[in-house]
């Protein structure tokens, strides 16, 4: 008579994680997450202040366009005299366009009082303005978007100097 090998059962206690292994994946897990959540914080900063630099740009190109299109002046300024509040496109009395507030991790470094676009599309200035959107650390690259006298507008990335 043959007896049939059978496999064997591990024991109960080969089976599972013991606690003191549970415990120290949970702690690596949340230090592994400590550190990535303030990358996430820096990356939500740095696409705020880019969204804002092209909203801004949007505004800006927006304004000159209807400038031309009515001949007449379009002026693009700050809410309540404060850029970080929004800002408004305006003909005379008519708000054409306006963007609400930026938030508080937004901040403009400089900024012209308004700007005014005249019927053939140019900038009321002299030289060169520049918008620098900032963030409230200097931990991430800010924005600067240049208006140049013929009207044209741009972004580009910035250092801050928070």
């Amino acid at each position: 008579m043959r007896l049939i090998n059978r496999p064997r059962l591990p024991s109960r206690t080969a089976r599972g994680f013991t606690l003191v292994e549970a415990v120290t994946v949970i702690a690596i897990m949340a230090i592994l997450t400590g550190v990535g959540s303030a990358s996430f914080v820096w990356l939500n900063q740095a696409t705020s202040i880019r969204g804002a630099a092209y909203d801004l740009v949007a505004d800006l190109d927006y304004a000159r366009s209807e400038a031309v299109k009515r001949n007449d002046d379009v002026t693009v300024q700050p809410i309540n005299a404060d850029w970080r509040l929004g800002w408004q496109v305006v003909v005379g009395n008519e708000v054409l366009r306006s963007r609400d507030a930026l938030g508080a991790q937004i901040g403009f470094a400089s900024a012209p009082a308004n700007l005014t676009f005249d019927g053939g599309g140019r900038a009321s200035l002299a030289t060169v303005r520049n918008f620098q959107l900032c963030p409230p650390s200097g931990s991430v690259a800010g924005r600067v978007v240049r208006i140049d006298p013929s009207g044209l507008s741009r972004s580009t990335k910035s250092a801050c100097s928070v």
